[in-house]
């Protein structure tokens, strides 16, 4: 943490906002979930106002926001979330194009649908998930 906070007070790199969501990353793996949600929203107020080839800083940023909701057990807003990644994804990536974050994402909101008892749609995910990795 110390080390990015070194770099957003001496700014060399013009990348500050993905700097914000390392800080974010840093403190959510700390536990620390309501400072990690605002580094994260700093980084997300800067991501959206780039050009479109910062879709894939969006979805994992979307991704890693969801992650703090399901660690606070919000499950709604870690779905909702993870649901505005995934439209990210459709909106602006090619159907085709394959990343583990898209993975990770599609895994992730297989798991909310699993605690909330919707086996059916939990599957879906999961299987959607597994697909990808075998393109």
């Amino acid at each position: 943490q110390e080390y990015f906070e070194n770099l957003l007070a001496n700014p060399k790199d013009e990348d500050i906002a993905e700097i914000y969501s390392c800080i974010g990353t840093t403190k959510r793996l700390k536990g620390e979930y309501d400072d990690a949600l605002k580094d994260y929203q700093r980084s997300y107020k800067m991501i959206i106002n780039t050009r479109p080839e910062r879709s894939k800083d969006l979805l994992r940023l979307l991704n890693n926001m969801g992650k703090v909701y399901m660690e606070k057990d919000q499950q709604n807003e870690a779905l909702d979330y993870y649901l505005r990644a995934l439209k990210v994804r459709t909106d602006t990536l090619d159907p085709e194009y394959f990343d583990r974050d898209i993975a990770i994402l599609l895994n992730n909101i297989g798991l909310i649908y699993y605690y909330k008892g919707d086996w059916n749609k939990s599957l879906e995910y999961h299987f959607e998930s597994v697909n990808m990795k075998q393109k």
